[in-house]
């Protein structure tokens, strides 16, 4: 390396300097915030400063979108700094700038898409193919799943083909067949699986009358069984096995076959685990159980037999289909791009030629036959390898990646090295990190040196107890634990921004995202998930099923509560339990109607933006919490729906295949796009890769998730299907290889997400009566090192010389506060928002204003004004923003004369007796949901407003267009809240009432 500057301008440590040999080929094994990003850009500068390769010469290969633009910015950030302090030197001129638009760094994907693009007749593909997304490809598979069925339907009609000895096996249910098809087909594609296909255990299959011996065995066997015995736990079991025996006989299906034969196992497996039962009874019901399982993984491997026949038909058929449309799927760019470089004609030769240094990070992830083609491209191209990657971090094995491919290349020889320092957490953390995975890693755990010290600032561990009854109750407490936690933290210096949620699922997202709402904390989901899964497509699928089919009572109900009307509870009470008219529903009904008589004669895309243009839906989101986002939402919703029309599918294919879901978005995020704005990030431990915070929450870690898989599929690339319910012997035996694998794989989920924090760790520890520990949730991995729930009782958890801090809220048993469920409902909508423009100053206090507005009655106006009173924050400027935003949220259509009433209460409001105590307070708690149990009942509410003093707290319970003649019906309830206050606070309580819009304060 001949006088080079980059060492010194990119500050590699002596570690990184391994980057910086261009003629060696090293694998870096780069531990967590080891500054990898630093080498991979300084190799890249090195290249083009000694003149070894221009910008198109080198291949950067990363594991997202967002990471090679990321890597794009900072090279070209670097390359203007260095030619500034430096000059030009080789490749490193001023053009490389211009031309890493067009520089090969991406994806894997992006760049087999490139090598076919430019090649397309050494391809085989169609000059003109397009890329299917993930979207269109479920769409396409789905299609082709539906064709091949209905076509063996038909040419099996006399016979007994395929399809009907699958039917036979299913109990006739096409849905359970076409999920299971769909599966094997998405599991042939993630591991490149093609036919013929192997089915695991295929060898022992037995001929069909060896099956039926087996059951006629197990069925004489049981028959022979004595009807009395002295155990009379042993005789009702024995009772039920000879009565499910007789079923077996007089099924006439393989499902009902399966089914009952699985139930004896569960019954002579429950003889087994009898205390008291003889031995000679538990030798005997062993024998019989291990009979029966023999003979359902028989079952088992007769149904996956028929269906790898089904699925290599399938297979050819969307493959064939894919070729008629001209398109490719992210399986297909790999293959057609691994046929391309095995390809030894000249002109290929040639191309692959000018690649002269290839840069694989998170090498890790990689999958086999990404491995393939990266080898296929340094071997005929000569070129220069460098890779990169953390085994510790791979957690993408359910996609494919296979971390044992980066083991392999670190033990060939190649030039290995390690980057162990850490320039993300704190001293304390680092060790505490090093202490407690040492313990998970069996092989070679490497420790991470600390570059940053301790910082005095906050102690930088800590664990949060919840406790509960059930494991809902005790996820929400671990919430709003969590929730008090940030609020204490921004006042130790630290911003929402600072701060991230992670979870492992995001199934219970939407708890934490509640107490978060609750407490006033502004955050920001990055959940991925379906397109499907987000509520304001939920809302526009439900409203065009109920356009189609006004008999879809569940259709219906879901349109009347979403925002297109938000119907409250007792509003749909009335109108369905007490066939009451309802006004706003009879004319949102009617309107409906009126809809429903020009949908019929419209295409899907049509259909769609008349409702759209219609009700004003999109634009009304826009002013709800994540509005944007949620416009966006209906935008890629409304893209999707010109697809899959494009490829054929009516209005009824498309909702089917919506509602079905597809695969969940795991592209991380990049960190510039989340500093942005000032709150809390919640996003699960996937889209949280590569990332980094101040402060890490970790929660829900007892949630093992997962729904029972019907499909398995080993690392040979072996199927296995199981019949729906059982779980034979040699699913089990299938079950338990896939078992270790994904429990290494939960032990570097668990590193990536803890090693994301810099200053704070805060794990959320949760614990119910009802829970158990499946070994596989993250809870499990933590007790198994650290033994959390031996040492709950005390205020800090000790490991290893750590003392771990116990954040937990006491005096809370039995009454407590809980979090808000759903967003305000009731109000009148059929249009979107107006919008209100102009200023709004707060002068002279205002008259006792009333006004009739509109078609709302004093209920609906009433919760409209709580809700004002809960998001002001008593700022005259605010008053404006706060009524928009309300407004927007309720769909209210009479925005004028609202707004007007919220400004002339907001001017009483600041004149009045009550805004001077709500400043005196020391703490102001706004609709406030509460729960009260004991013995024999159960007591849901909500307080309005609740002002803690330093010796007393105060009551407030608003009351709109109220005489003080009619408060006397109120007063019970308001001492209640006040019991219940004087319970929760142990101070002494006082209670008002404040009649609005005048704010004047009642005493109770």
């Amino acid at each position: 390396m001949e006088d080079s500057k980059i060492r010194e301008f990119m500050g590699l440590n002596e570690e990184q300097e391994v980057v910086l040999n261009l003629d060696a080929q090293p694998v870096v094994e780069a531990g967590a915030g080891s500054g990898k990003t630093t080498a991979l850009v300084a190799r890249y500068l090195c290249i083009l400063e000694q003149g070894r390769a221009d910008v198109d010469g080198i291949v950067a290969i990363t594991f997202t979108e967002n990471a090679a633009s990321e890597m794009k910015g900072r090279i070209r950030s670097r390359i203007k700094e260095y030619i500034r302090r430096y000059g030009e030197r080789g490749f490193l001129r001023r053009d490389a700038v211009r031309k890493l638009t067009g520089a090969p760094i991406g994806t894997i994907h992006g760049f087999a898409a490139r090598l076919i693009r430019e090649n397309p007749l050494e391809s085989g593909v169609s000059l003109d193919f397009s890329i299917v997304d993930e979207i269109e490809k479920g769409a396409l598979v789905r299609k082709a799943i539906d064709d091949l069925i209905l076509g063996l339907w038909q040419s099996e009609s006399d016979g007994e083909g395929l399809l009907k000895k699958i039917l036979k096996e299913e109990g006739f249910n096409f849905e359970q067949i076409r999920k299971k098809l769909s599966e094997i087909i998405y599991l042939a594609d993630t591991f490149h699986i093609e036919p013929p296909f192997c089915v695991f255990g295929g060898n022992e299959l037995k001929e069909e009358v060896g099956k039926e011996k087996l059951i006629e065995i197990l069925i004489d066997r049981i028959n022979g069984f004595p009807d009395k015995y002295p155990n009379k736990n042993v005789e009702k079991k024995i009772g039920k096995v000879k009565e499910l025996a007789s079923k077996v006989l007089n099924s006439p299906y393989g499902s009902g076959r399966v089914s009952f034969i699985s139930d004896i196992c569960k019954e002579l497996n429950g003889i087994c685990n009898l205390k008291k039962a003889d031995n000679s009874d538990k030798d005997l019901a062993g024998e019989l159980l291990d009979l029966a399982n023999q003979i359902l993984s028989l079952f088992d491997l007769e149904l996956s037999h028929l269906y790898k026949e089904l699925a290599e038909r399938a297979f050819y058929l969307i493959r064939e289909r894919k070729r008629q449309l001209g398109v490719l799927d992210y399986e297909d760019l790999l293959r057609f791009a691994r046929n391309l470089l095995e390809d030894s004609s000249e002109r290929c030769a040639s191309y692959i030629s000018r690649f002269k240094y290839v840069m694989v990070d998170e090498f890790q992830d990689t999958d086999r036959l990404q491995f393939e083609i990266i080898r296929l491209l340094c071997k005929k191209a000569g070129a220069n390898l460098f890779v990169v990657g953390d085994s510790k971090q791979a957690i993408f094995g359910f996609r494919g990646g296979d971390p044992s491919l980066f083991s392999r290349l670190k033990g060939e020889g190649n030039d290995f090295k390690s980057f162990v320092r850490n320039y993300r957490s704190q001293a304390p953390l680092v060790g505490f990190f090093n202490k407690f995975f040492e313990r998970h890693f069996d092989r070679g755990y490497e420790y991470m040196r600390p570059e940053i010290g301790a910082s005095s600032r906050i102690h930088p561990l800590e664990f949060i107890v919840s406790f509960g009854n059930t494991t809902g109750e005790c996820r929400r407490k671990e919430a709003k634990s969590i929730s008090r936690r940030i609020l204490e933290l921004c006042k130790q210096g630290y911003s929402f921004k600072d701060m991230a949620l992670l979870l492992r699922y995001r199934t219970f997202m939407y708890v934490y995202e509640s107490s978060l709402r609750e407490f006033n904390i502004p955050y920001r989901s990055v959940s991925g998930g379906t397109l499907f899964a987000q509520t304001e497509v939920r809302d526009i699928v439900a409203f065009i099923r109920y356009l189609l089919n006004p008999g879809d009572r569940i259709a219906e109900a879901c349109v009347l509560r979403s925002p297109f009307l938000g119907a409250s509870d007792e509003e749909l009470l009335s109108f369905y339990g007490k066939r009451e008219r309802v006004e706003k529903i009879s004319d949102f009904l009617e309107f409906v109607g009126e809809l429903r008589k020009a949908a019929f004669s419209l295409t899907p895309v049509s259909l769609l933006e008349f409702i759209l243009r219609e009700t004003g839906f999109d634009s009304a989101v826009l002013a709800l919490r994540d509005g944007l986002v949620k416009y966006e939402n209906i935008g890629r919703l409304l893209r999707v729906f010109k697809r899959l029309e494009s490829m054929g599918l009516n209005i009824v294919d498309i909702l089917n295949y919506l509602e079905s879901g597809f695969e969940e978005d795991y592209e991380p995020p990049s960190q510039s796009e989340l500093i942005e704005e000032d709150s809390v990030k919640v996003l699960t431990v996937h889209k949280a890769k590569g990332l980094e915070f101040p402060v890490v929450f970790l929660a829900d870690l007892d949630h093992a998730g997962g729904e029972s898989k019907r499909v398995a599929v080993t690392g040979k690339g072996e199927f296995l299907v199981r019949h729906e319910g059982t779980s034979s012997s040699l699913w089990k035996q299938v079950s338990e290889l896939k078992y270790r694998e994904e429990i290494e794989e939960e032990k570097r989920i668990l590193y990536v997400a803890k090693t994301r924090a810099k200053d704070l760790l805060v794990v959320a520890w949760g614990k119910s009566k009802k829970s158990s520990s499946s070994g596989k949730n993250l809870s499990s991995l933590i007790e198994s090192v650290i033994g959390v729930s031996s040492e709950l009782s005390a205020d800090r958890v000790s490991f290893c010389g750590f003392e771990i801090p116990i954040w937990q809220e006491k005096g809370m048993e039995k009454t407590f506060f809980e979090e808000a469920k759903g967003k305000p409902s009731g109000f009148s909508a059929l249009e979107g928002f107006p919008l209100v423009t102009g200023d709004l100053h707060v002068g002279e206090r205002g008259g006792d204003f009333v006004l009739p507005i509109g078609r709302l009655f004093p209920l609906e106006v009433g919760k409209l004004m709580h809700r004002f009173l809960e998001l002001w924050d008593f700022r005259e400027e605010s008053v404006l923003s706060t009524a928009r935003f309300v407004l927007a949220e309720a769909f209210c259509v009479d925005c004028g004369s609202i707004i007007e009433l919220f400004s002339s209460m907001a001017r009483n409001f600041l004149k009045s007796e009550l805004i001077g105590r709500i400043r005196r307070a020391r703490r102001v708690y706004r609709e406030v949901p509460f729960l009260v149990e004991d013995r024999d009942s159960t007591e849901r509410g909500r307080m309005d407003l609740v002002l803690e003093e330093e010796r007393s707290v105060s009551v407030f319970d608003y009351k709109y267009v109220m005489e003080r003649s009619e408060l006397a019906s109120y007063r019970e309830q308001l001492k209640r809240y006040l019991h219940i206050a004087s319970k929760r606070f142990k101070k002494h309580t006082d209670g008002f009432f404040v009649i609005l819009p005048q704010v004047e304060l009642v005493p109770l």
